[in-house]
């Protein structure tokens, strides 16, 4: 098989040429699920509750504009920053409809073309709708016994009436800031798979390796734990975020701050700025036309690239690709890890020629096991709260069988203690205004997950 000189266009809207139906064809035989990262539905709608009520049509935009600028940008306070100040001011110009479901929201969609226009001419950032799924588990420790992990829906079994009350009300948060901040995210179902394989001292002492088991069935980008100790005196939350073998460690009075502090996190790594650069794309392992139809189909979906080019795909299974991207490389490399359909190549990165180059695999190749995840992914087609990949509940496991081994060294590995082991740095912390850390402090440097020795608890 060997094509060369073709070219794709993913946004200027010309119709395609009947030679690349076919593997778009089988692209689509296989399912959204395979071609695409975790993407937050409806970016650009907000439903908002205006203090004057909805009726007021001019103060909700102006709240609904103050809160998008917020998700796109992925900073905070975006709606009150001067520079952005003419874009919230004028908000009326940028809604694309208007609706007014109920007596206490409306709901406002703004045009994305028009948004992203003026805050490139302004030199800011733009974090696309590609964003990783999170799975959270959340500890929570009432004090007197009273403990329990947050499922999806309702309570776990055996949980007394105050703490489901208590679930209750921080499921709501936690979907209220995900909502908020377009953050996709899911909660474990803690049914008897979950209950097998983790337990709640494995979640609440971050065990790292027994929670990313349990974790491979929900098919996430990156994994949150959170514990909170509810004390008369208010809350205490500490929070320990795995992605791709990287580990961070924040510390908060709230609940919400690890939210919005997430948020930050993924603005930085996934945020574009600037203009279009050109770059080169190698990818490897492209054993059949539905592999090729696989990667278009997903790089089409791309935000950050405006047009592709097939360069050629020879007899070796290269495929070799010029693409017009927004943001720099290294962001192109982190959006790469999403949607487990390419994955860095490694081996080959340090013969890539020049800065922008990027050597590319089909990701699970010769994996048998990531096939059969993908499979299941497809086949059920759900997706979690807040956008993206759903949950897969498994078959029960057999009668008799109990939770997942601890690593060598039982409760004491210090390869498997997530809040046991930087009390030296300690985590990063939310200043007393509740705003996000500037992730200026020591722990905000990753370190490899299962790396160190162990330095006690983390306070």
């Amino acid at each position: 098989m060997k094509i060369t000189q073709r070219r794709r266009r993913t946004r200027g809207g010309r119709p395609l040429a009947a030679w690349w139906l076919v593997p778009l064809a089988l692209a689509a035989l296989l399912g959204p699920h395979l071609a695409e990262p975790a993407v937050f539905p409806n970016l650009y709608t907000l439903t908002v509750s205006p203090e004057g009520g909805v009726g007021d049509r001019a103060a909700a935009i102006d709240l609904a504009m103050r809160r998008l600028l917020t998700r796109i940008t992925g900073d905070r306070d975006a709606g009150n920053d001067p520079d952005l100040q003419d874009m919230v001011a004028n908000a009326a110009r940028y809604v694309e409809s208007f609706a007014v479901p109920d007596r206490q929201t409306a709901r406002v969609s703004f045009y994305a073309t028009e948004i992203e226009r003026e805050l490139e001419a302004r030199n800011r950032s733009v974090w696309g709708p590609e964003r990783p799924l999170t799975l959270l588990w959340i500890a929570i420790d009432a004090g007197q016994g009273d403990r329990a992990l947050v499922p999806a829906e309702g309570a776990p079994p055996g949980a007394t009436p105050e703490m489901a009350t208590l679930i209750e009300s921080v499921r709501e948060e936690v979907e209220a800031v995900a909502e908020e901040r377009g953050l996709p995210i899911t909660l474990p179902l803690i049914d008897i798979e979950d209950m097998a394989a983790v337990g709640f001292a494995d979640v609440w002492g971050g065990f790292e390796q027994t929670i990313s088991a349990a974790s491979t069935r929900y098919g996430a980008d990156a994994i949150l734990v959170g514990r909170m100790r509810v004390t008369e005196l208010g809350n205490d939350v500490q929070w320990l975020l795995l992605r791709n073998g990287e580990r961070r460690l924040f510390a908060g009075e709230e609940l919400v701050d690890g939210l919005h502090w997430l948020a930050q996190n993924y603005a930085r790594d996934f945020s574009v700025v600037g203009g279009l650069r050109t770059v080169r794309l190698l990818v490897r392992d492209i054993g059949s036309l539905a592999d090729y139809g696989r990667v278009m189909s997903y790089l089409e979906g791309l935000s950050a690239l405006q047009t592709i080019d097939v360069e050629s795909l020879d007899d070796s299974g290269l495929l070799s690709l010029r693409v017009a991207a927004r943001g720099d490389v290294g962001v192109l490399e982190r959006m790469f890890t999403l949607g487990r359909v390419l994955q860095l190549d490694e081996a080959m990165r340090s013969g890539a020629e020049g800065g922008n180059t990027l050597v590319l695999r089909m990701a699970g190749a010769g994996s048998a096991a990531g096939d059969r995840d993908l499979s299941r992914d497809a086949q059920r087609g759900d997706t979690a709260p807040g956008g993206g990949r759903a949950p897969v509940p498994a078959a029960d496991p057999a009668p008799g069988s109990g939770p997942a081994p601890r690593p060598s060294g039982g409760a004491d590995s210090a390869s498997d203690r997530g809040f046991e082991r930087e009390r030296a740095s300690g985590p990063e912390r939310a200043p007393a205004d509740g705003r996000e850390s500037t992730g200026t402090g020591e722990a905000d440097a990753p370190a490899a997950a299962g790396s160190g020795d162990d330095a006690g608890s983390f306070r």
